[in-house]
């Protein structure tokens, strides 16, 4: 199979009314008591166009376990959202410029930060054919759209959600969301996603403002296109004959722990957006640095830890290798989810292998061996991905380990590798 990139797609929907005159000049940004636009005056409040967030089943896929073929997932981890001003409309010629904060300073202003790490959760809305994944707010709360339309914004979203306190806004343009070490343990995936932003022309210069929505409908709602900013891998065991051709020894091995080490230690930075360098709307290159939005961050030279592969949230696999000349390679443990060595460090993740041997004895032989998992015929490890490393074990005499290269839902093995 070819490979396909993996993304969940959020879509904002917006709610519409019919708007007097009057409503068109506020949304405009004009004193309807006033013609002249020089004498424009700054309306406050909000639209009544409405801000709502949904998933398109046909365009979802997995976190981590979808629960049904489309992907539609459910979550009580949240995820935050932010809508940040990126441009000027110029629909009000006497706007500020943007700077992402709170003003508590007393006079009136504009808006450049609508929502600002607002929780969210994903629920399967089965009322819909296919079904679909609503995004709803944790509180509650009816949000609109800004009247004034002096700024056209950019939404942002991640998982799993943070609370404000690991939210930074450094200069009014970079806004950063760190994620604790312990939440990295190899089971939590972190997405990232974010939606077009304004455009040179019209209506494309107003995206996204009340005065877009109304002017295009739903032909180009905000879509939040969610992707896995961690790795993973999978592993397999497989039983092979020894040198005499036979299975005994192998069928008398269990596979009781793996662990995989060279873990980056220490926090995870999530570069949420950055005014001064902002993705383009067609770019599908990953982020390279931490300047860029949607980049995520390890301290890759703080010391390492290890993760345990886990079964259902048990590190005892307890996996009774079962092989034969026609048996397939059997799946040990859940997938891991790791972070993403840079192409630079040429990091190497190892994995520790714990067995037991059944020699016929009274209480049987433990024993493991540690080796490195590396990757051939492809540059470096990319985000978004599922590597299948696929021990191959004959008997307690010989082990091999050979990594291949899959998508994270669907992808094709390379060759083997064998590391001794």
């Amino acid at each position: 199979m070819k490979y396909q990139k993996i993304f969940i797609s959020l879509v904002l929907a917006s709610g519409f009314a019919a708007c007097s005159q009057m409503e068109e000049d506020m949304a405009a940004g004009l004193d309807p008591a006033s013609e002249a636009v020089e004498n424009a005056a700054f309306i406050g409040g909000n639209s009544d166009v409405e801000i709502r967030l949904a998933s398109r089943g046909a365009a979802t896929r997995a976190i981590v376990n979808p629960v049904d073929g489309d992907g539609n997932f459910e979550t009580t981890d949240g995820i935050g959202v932010f809508m940040l001003a990126t441009d000027i409309t110029t629909v009000n010629p006497e706007a500020n410029p943007i700077l992402w904060k709170e003003y508590n300073d007393g006079q009136r202003h504009a808006k450049t930060i609508v929502l600002n790490n607002v929780q969210s959760n994903a629920v399967i809305n089965t009322s819909e054919t296919p079904n679909i994944t609503n995004i709803v707010w944790t509180d509650g709360a009816v949000r609109y759209y800004p009247i004034d339309n002096w700024y056209a914004f950019r939404f942002y979203g991640y998982h799993p959600y943070q609370n404000d306190a690991r939210v930074t806004v450094t200069d009014n343009e970079l806004v950063t969301v760190s994620f604790p070490e312990a939440s990295i343990d190899g089971s939590y995936d972190i997405l990232y996603g974010q939606s077009k932003k304004a455009d040179s022309g019209e209506p494309e210069k107003w995206r996204y403002s009340a005065k877009y929505i109304r002017r295009t409908g739903d032909t180009d709602l905000p879509q939040l296109k969610f992707k896995h900013k961690l790795m993973a891998f999978q592993f397999k065991v497989e039983g092979v004959p020894d040198y005499n051709g036979s299975y005994d020894d192998v069928n008398k091995l269990t596979v009781t722990g793996l662990t995989v080490g060279n873990v980056p230690s220490g926090d995870a930075t999530l570069t949420l957006a950055n005014r001064s360098n902002m993705r383009a709307n067609d770019a599908t290159a990953a982020p390279t640095t931490a300047s860029e939005e949607g980049y995520l961050s390890f301290n890759w030279n703080n010391g390492y830890r290890t993760l345990s592969v886990k079964k259902d949230g048990n590190a005892n696999l307890d996996m009774q290798i079962v092989a034969s000349a026609t048996s397939e390679p059997q799946e040990c443990g859940d997938m891991l989810l790791l972070p993403v060595p840079p192409a630079s460090q040429n990091h190497i993740y190892t994995v520790d292998i714990n067995m037991h041997f059944d020699d016929g004895s009274a209480t049987g032989v433990d024993f493991g061996t540690d080796v490195p998992i590396q990757l051939h015929f492809a540059d470096a490890f990319e985000e978004g991905k599922k590597y299948v490393v696929t021990l191959q074990i004959a008997g307690p005499q010989q082990i091999q380990v050979n990594a291949t290269l899959e998508d994270w839902v669907d992808g094709t093995e390379s060759t083997p590798i064998e590391l001794n």
